[in-house]
């Protein structure tokens, strides 16, 4: 397995444990530096042979923008960018804050990775934790290591389909599972939690939350969680 990383070059990596490593300026061309990287995964003998086994990490900030590598990337330009890629990694991680995030406007997280997962035939891995990063850096900053995930985490395959979510808590522990995305995303919007909310008025999947002592999921109206959800419909 070649281990393989890319990232902003402002940004603190530790690529000791790097097979292949690429750090990208703000003024690069980002659709130039990703054929170098092609190049390169073709020519290392650690990355060639085996490209499915092949793990690409990308380290960068976030915002909504996108992802702040060279000079930017986003759901309309992913696919294009990294083509050159396409059967030469096996999974991609992305260490950002909001890579995965599914209400932003400008970056639609999901989108933009399921975009990356099916123009490099690729599994992409991602979180939509706006503080992601900040924990990256501060616990440690060795892509190839860390694995501690926070929010919402999901895994698009090499089609583009969403085929895993996940939960982690605030302190990177893991949570559950959200099993069969397809059929129960709505579910866990749905889901439980031991929370009660103050009173307040609306209307919660059909049922009146104007009583205080409701047990939800999210202090959300209706529209907003169906908006969440409908998000990550576009990645079935």
């Amino acid at each position: 397995m070649g281990v393989i990383i890319l990232y902003d070059s402002n940004v603190t990596t530790d690529i000791t444990k790097a097979d292949l490593a690429m750090s990208i300026t703000r003024s690069d061309n980002i659709y130039s530096k990703i054929q170098e990287l092609a190049a390169l995964i073709q020519k290392n003998p650690k990355t060639s042979i085996q490209g499915w086994a092949n793990v690409l990490h990308i380290v960068c900030n976030g915002s909504s923008a996108g992802l702040q590598l060279g000079q930017g990337i986003h759901h309309k330009n992913v696919a294009k960018i990294f083509l050159s890629l396409r059967f030469k990694i096996g999974n991609i991680i992305i260490h950002s804050c909001g890579a995965a995030h599914i209400y932003k406007a400008a970056i639609i997280g999901v989108l933009m990775c399921k975009k990356l997962a099916h123009s490099t035939f690729t599994n992409v891995t991602a979180s939509d934790s706006p503080c992601y990063f900040t924990r990256y850096i501060s616990q440690g900053n060795n892509p190839a290591e860390y694995t501690k995930w926070r929010g919402i985490v999901a895994t698009w395959n090499q089609l583009g389909k969403l085929s895993m979510l996940q939960e982690y808590n605030n302190n990177g522990d893991f949570i559950s599972n959200i099993h069969q995305p397809l059929h129960s995303v709505l579910q866990y919007f749905k889901r439980p939690l031991t929370t009660t909310i103050s009173a307040t008025s609306g209307n919660y999947f059909g049922k009146d939350i104007s009583q205080a002592g409701i047990i939800t999921r999210f202090y959300s109206l209706y529209k907003n969680i169906v908006q969440h959800v409908h998000h990550y419909a576009i990645s079935f």
